[in-house]
């Protein structure tokens, strides 16, 4: 028998494994279009109006806004801007930027971390280093864009963009482009029984479990292939151990976190948590 509860299988497929598509219409509900006016409207009054000081308290208030908001984003860059590809840089003008959304038009970006402890990075105010990471799995690429908190402001200071091979985590990323885009070899990189985690939506308690390897096509989650992010709050990422990778959008409407372990020099997948 599948070790399994049944609970957990119920709860996994109403949240059909943590996909963040929840707004999706099939066919003709009926429902009124929306008044593009008035999202336009709103669309520039969030262009052209200045976030609050307290948004450079966590990196993540300043980064939405540093995403969405033109004027807010060229007052917040070190021109010329450093960018560097391959060693050679090559400086940006004011006069050249154009406005960079980032991944805030992804349905889902990712967060590599190296463990449940330093996902509290996050909301951690004394941190003045974060780096924002593409990286192109198809291309062996990375694109890293670094900000600093400089008295006070973020500010984006340099944009470097190199070969995976001289990244942190490039052994894990080569992992992961086969693990997520190959079938065969990714149910041959999974625990077995491999750790649950979800929750039900009723009750809002946390449901704990263990699910066999077979049934993780029934459950995975869709995961970003070819091109992911990572944000890297100052993680220490060792070249063996763990590495949690956190799916979630940017609207912050799901979440969902893949926990990896390298034994004897493969890696691994030991628990899936959809919250």
């Amino acid at each position: 028998m599948r070790p399994v509860y049944s609970s957990i299988m119920a709860s996994a497929l109403l949240l059909s494994a943590c996909d963040g598509d929840r707004t999706r219409i099939a066919g003709n509900t009926g429902t009124a279009a929306p008044d593009t006016t008035v999202v336009d409207t709103v669309a520039q009054a969030v262009d052209t109006v200045m976030p609050p000081a307290a948004a450079d308290g966590l990196f993540d208030d300043f980064v939405y806004s540093f995403m969405h908001n033109k004027h807010f984003q060229l007052q917040r860059i070190k021109f010329p801007l450093h960018n560097t590809i391959d060693g050679h840089d090559t400086p940006i003008d004011k006069t050249r930027w154009r406005h960079d959304p980032l991944y805030v038009h992804k349905d889902t970006y990712t967060i590599l971390f190296d463990n449940e402890r330093s996902m509290r990075n996050e909301k951690d105010t004394s941190i003045h280093h974060v780096t924002v990471e593409w990286i192109y799995l198809d291309k062996g690429r990375v694109k890293q864009y670094h900000f600093s908190k400089e008295h006070g402001k973020w500010m984006l200071t340099a944009i470097d963009s190199h070969a995976l091979a001289q990244n942190a985590n490039s052994d894990f990323f080569k992992f992961y482009h086969r693990f997520s885009t190959e079938p065969s070899y990714q149910l041959a990189h999974i625990d077995n029984p491999f750790k649950f985690k979800t929750y039900d939506s009723d009750t809002f308690q946390e449901i704990d479990g263990v699910l066999d390897a077979a049934q993780w096509p029934d459950f995975r989650p869709a995961m970003p292939a070819h091109v992911i992010t990572n944000i890297d709050y100052g993680q220490r990422y060792a070249p063996d151990g763990r590495r949690v990778l956190v799916i979630t959008s940017p609207s912050a409407g799901m979440s969902c976190t893949l926990s990896f372990q390298k034994r004897r020099g493969t890696w691994k997948l030991t628990g899936m948590k959809s919250i």
